[in-house]
């Protein structure tokens, strides 16, 4: 049986190439230290998701968890606790905190995705996978984007990254 983990995704900062990357051309990126947390206790036979930043109820970062639920097997029941307080800044605990554009709906899909991963016992992270895995489902519920900050929030530290054009997947190159 599973106990209780902890899974934590940085954000990102992007140094250069917002518009280039789009073109298929390299983005310098680093990681930040502040990030997301998932908490994950195994209880119950159900799934519970409590989501803990400045608007808990905000229909928008559900789309997030829900894309990342449709990419999984049988996700072990349990309460799973997405913390992304971190990635604002303002009084704590009240709606006026504003966003630090670290990439808080990238880190919160890769640490739940990390979090269902290590639950589950599917052995060690493959970090590549995990990408795969958190990419799509953040493409589906955003709609766009090249996933740079997807790629941050797996990769962690500092690198250029690339859409590829010729191949699938990006080029993450430190």
């Amino acid at each position: 049986m599973t106990t209780g983990l902890v899974a934590v995704a940085p954000g990102k900062v992007l140094l250069f190439g917002e518009y280039a990357v789009l073109e298929g051309h390299e983005a310098v990126v680093v990681a930040v230290t502040r990030g997301v947390k998932c908490t994950f206790e195994p209880q119950g036979s159900t799934l519970d998701f409590e989501l803990l930043g400045p608007s808990e109820d905000d229909p928008h970062r559900r789309r997030f968890v829900d894309a990342v639920l449709a990419r999984q097997t049988a996700p072990p029941p349990g309460r799973y606790l997405l913390d992304s307080r971190a990635m604002f800044v303002g009084p704590p605990l009240t709606p006026t905190r504003m966003k630090l554009g670290l990439g808080s709906s990238a880190a919160s899909t890769v640490a739940l995705c990390a979090a269902l991963h290590t639950a589950s016992q599917r052995g060690p992270h493959d970090r590549t996978a995990l990408f795969e895995t958190a990419y799509a489902a953040h493409h589906a519920a955003q709609g766009s984007g090249s996933g740079f900050d997807i790629a941050a929030s797996t990769f962690g530290g500092l690198f250029a990254y690339r859409v590829c054009t010729d191949r699938p997947g990006p080029e993450v190159r430190p």
